[in-house]
C-alpha cells in the first residue's frame, strides 16, 4: 500500500480514538482514559473541520496509481468522513432525551465495563468522572439549542427520562453505577476505600449536581413542547427527512429516502404473508390463518389503511381482545363512532381467564371509550 496512504489511515484512526475517549478505553488504550466525549456544538464543529481535512486528503491520492488494498483504504476513508461529517450536521444531540442511550443509561452498563488495571488508571477515573460532569452540562445546552431550533423529543422519551433522573439522584451516591468501577487488583482494602470515598464525593458534588440540572431542563424546558407520542418518528422534525436519509446512507451506504425503504420492507411483508397464508390455508391451520390476518391488519393499521385493516381484523382471532381493540381504532380512524364504541366495549369488557392480551390492552380500551 501507498506508505502516504498508510500514514493518512493511521492519523485518521488516532483522531478516532482521541475524539472518542470512551471508545479509545474500552479497546484498552488508556491515554485517553481521563476524558470522555466533547458533547458541544464547538467540539462538533472541530470533528466537522477535522473530518473534513482528512476526505480531502484521501480524495487527493488518484486511485489509478494505488494497489487494491489501497484504493479500498481510499475508499473507506472517504466514506467515513463524508457520512460522518453529513450525520453531525444535522445536530442530533439538539433533541437527544433518549431512556435508552441517553448518559443517564449509558453510564450504567459502560463504567463497570471500563477495566481499570494500575492506580494511575483509577487516578484517571477519578478525572474521567469530574469531565463526565462537564460533558452532562454540555448536553443539557444542546437540548436547549434544540428547543429554539424546534427540534425536540416526543413525551415518552422526556416522561421515562425523567423517571430513570429521578431513580438516580434518589438512590445513595454509594449505590450509582460510578461505584461499580472495576478496581486495580494491587489496590489494599484502605487503596480501595480512600478511592471509594474520592468517587463518592465527585459524583455528590460534581455529577449529581449535573444530572439534576439536565432532568429539570428536560421536564421544565422540553417537557412542555414535547413532541406528541403520535409524532415521536424523525419525519416529524423540521428537518426530519433530511436526518433520516443521511442516516440511512451512513448505516447502510444506501443513497435511499426512508420512504423507499419502507415501501420495500411493505412489499416483502405483504409477499412473505401471502406466502404463510397459502400455506397456512392448504394445512387448514386455524391458528396460523389467524396470524396471518393478524399481521397484514395490524400493518394496515399503523399504515392508516383502515379499512382493509377493519376488514382482515375480523378474519383474525376476535378471541383475543387486542384484536377486537384493534378493530375499534380502524373504525374510529374511518369515522365510525358507534362501531368503534361497540368494539372498544367488546375488548373492555371481554370475559378472559390469564390473558396477557388481555392485560396489555385493557387500560388502552377503558381509555379510548371515555372518548367515544
Amino acid at each position: 500500500m501507498n506508505a502516504d496512504l498508510r500514514k493518512l489511515a493511521d492519523e485518521f484512526f488516532e483522531h478516532l480514538l482521541e475524539t472518542q475517549p470512551s471508545n479509545a478505553h474500552m479497546l484498552g488504550d488508556y491515554r485517553y482514559m481521563d476524558r470522555v466525549e466533547d458533547a458541544s456544538r464547538a467540539g462538533e464543529d472541530a470533528v466537522i473541520a477535522a473530518l473534513r481535512g482528512f476526505s480531502a486528503r484521501a480524495k487527493a491520492f488518484d486511485p489509478d496509481e494505488l494497489d487494491g488494498p489501497g484504493k479500498i483504504t481510499r475508499e473507506t476513508l472517504i466514506y467515513e468522513c463524508d457520512t460522518t461529517i453529513r450525520v453531525t450536521e444535522m445536530r442530533q444531540a439538539e433533541f437527544g432525551v433518549d431512556p435508552i442511550f441517553g448518559p443517564q443509561a449509558v453510564f450504567q452498563v459502560a463504567i463497570p465495563q471500563m477495566s481499570v488495571e494500575t492506580a494511575e488508571h483509577a487516578d484517571k477515573m477519578l478525572a474521567k468522572y469530574s469531565a463526565i460532569a462537564g460533558m452532562i452540562d454540555q448536553t443539557t445546552e444542546r437540548l436547549r439549542e434544540g428547543i429554539a431550533n424546534g427540534r425536540v423529543n416526543a413525551d415518552f422519551a422526556v416522561t421515562k427520562t425523567v423517571e430513570q433522573l429521578d431513580a438516580m439522584l434518589g438512590a445513595p451516591a454509594e449505590d450509582s453505577a460510578f461505584l461499580t468501577a472495576q478496581i486495580p487488583s494491587e489496590f489494599s482494602e484502605e487503596d480501595t476505600a480512600a478511592w471509594r470515598a474520592k468517587a463518592v464525593d465527585i459524583v455528590t458534588s460534581q455529577i449529581f449536581p449535573a444530572f439534576e440540572r439536565y432532568r429539570d431542563v428536560i421536564r421544565d424546558e422540553v417537557g412542555p413542547v414535547a413532541r406528541s407520542d403520535e409524532e415521536a418518528g424523525l419525519k416529524y422534525l423540521p428537518d426530519g427527512d433530511l436526518v433520516y436519509m443521511r442516516l440511512i446512507e451512513k448505516y447502510t451506504t444506501l443513497p435511499m429516502q426512508a420512504e423507499e425503504i419502507h415501501e420495500i420492507g411493505l412489499q416483502q411483508i405483504e409477499k412473505l404473508n401471502q406466502e404463510y397464508l397459502k400455506v397456512a390455508e392448504k394445512k387448514k391451520n386455524t391458528f396460523q390463518i389467524w396470524a396471518a390476518h393478524q399481521l397484514k391488519g395490524m400493518i394496515a393499521l399503523q399504515e392508516k389503511d383502515y379499512k382493509v385493516a377493519a376488514d382482515v381484523l375480523k378474519m383474525a382471532n376476535v378471541q383475543n381482545p387486542y384484536n377486537l381493540y384493534r378493530i375499534a381504532l380502524a373504525y374510529d380512524g374511518l369515522g365510525d363512532k358507534a362501531s368503534a364504541k361497540e368494539y372498544c366495549k367488546k375488548a373492555a369488557h371481554h370475559n378472559t381467564l390469564n390473558s396477557m392480551q388481555y392485560a396489555f390492552m385493557r387500560h388502552k380500551a377503558e381509555k379510548m371509550l371515555q372518548t367515544l
